[in-house]
């Protein structure tokens, strides 16, 4: 167990997250595997992936849940990155960091900022692995919350309608950190209540994604 973000960095090629937005339905992941990319799931679409290079989630109830399938896809080879908030009750070989909350995102490589979903979490982790070119997919924060794969057994809707709206607004405040680090995003889903980054189609998304440089290792 890692309690620090660390090598390998992300600076080398184009990294894609990859989240549970609906827009991502009927979607071939396989795909995917035409880039040269960094492959990265959040929570149930680690498992979607064909393969995935890393996971990030910072659910305490996904990961208890999801807990022996998480570590097969450790031992396949899958970095893991989780910050749950409390200490993992069975021994893990993950990275496992502390939650926390404010507007910004951490550059401490010891820490992850939600701001109420996993999907910042892990930009967040992208962004202190040294990521330059992020794609997101799935990343849509539907006003219903719902996804591209099933719904967990354990979901509960928001008590609030607005929660994902509220959420999207948190990634309003990560563009000039992004900025200033030399990190360019594209969201792949037009209908996203985020609004700051460039955005369009999945299609558009894989373009961008073709068109993204190849990167010196820093």
């Amino acid at each position: 167990m890692k309690q620090i973000i660390a090598a390998p960095y992300w600076s080398d090629k184009p990294v894609i997250l990859v989240g549970g937005g609906p827009s991502l339905r009927g979607f071939d992941f396989n795909r995917l595997l035409e880039f040269d990319a960094w492959l990265v799931g959040v929570n149930e679409s680690i498992f979607c992936l064909p393969r995935c290079d890393a996971g990030v989630s910072v659910d305490r109830v996904f990961v208890e849940q999801r807990f022996d399938r998480l570590r097969e896809k450790i031992a396949g080879g899958m970095e893991l990155i989780i910050g749950t908030g409390s200490k993992v009750s069975q021994p893990i070989d993950a990275t496992i960091v502390t939650r926390v909350l404010t507007n910004k995102l951490s550059d401490d490589p010891s820490k992850v900022v939600t701001c109420g979903t996993s999907g910042y979490g892990a930009l967040n982790v992208a962004y202190l692995k040294r990521a330059k070119h992020v794609l997101l997919l799935g990343y849509d924060y539907s006003a219903d919350g719902s996804h591209h794969h099933a719904d967990y057994p354990w979901h509960k809707p928001p008590k609030r309608a607005d929660c994902w709206g509220f959420w999207a607004k948190f990634y309003d405040s990560t563009v000039p950190q992004l900025q200033a680090a030399g990190v360019d995003v594209f969201n792949a889903s037009p209908k996203s209540m985020i609004k700051v980054f460039g955005r369009g189609t999945i299609e558009d998304g894989l373009v961008w994604l073709d068109k993204a440089p190849q990167l010196a290792v820093a």
